[in-house]
């Protein structure tokens, strides 16, 4: 089995050639952005398994039907995200 070299792109590189990384990105390949050489980001194919937006924006709006903040106070919810 052979190893694909990791692709590396600043992201001035990323702008100005979306296109082209994205068509290597769609043949397979996992491309790094980077921003002064330091990894900021991976751009990797999409898989099977990937939702579309339509189908995350389903599942999110079903979950949330089965749960409810009723009887709480916005007070409550700001001082419970305080605490972690």
């Amino acid at each position: 089995m052979s190893v694909t070299p990791e692709v590396s792109v600043g992201i001035y590189e990323l702008k100005t050639h979306l296109s082209a990384v994205l068509e290597r990105v769609a043949a397979g390949e996992t491309v790094t952005v980077t921003r002064h050489s330091t990894p900021v980001a991976y751009i990797s194919p999409a898989t099977a398994g990937s939702r579309s937006p339509a189908e995350a924006a389903a599942s999110l709006r079903s979950s949330r039907a089965l749960r409810s903040l009723e009887g709480t106070s916005l007070r409550e919810l700001i001082d419970e995200g305080r605490k972690h």
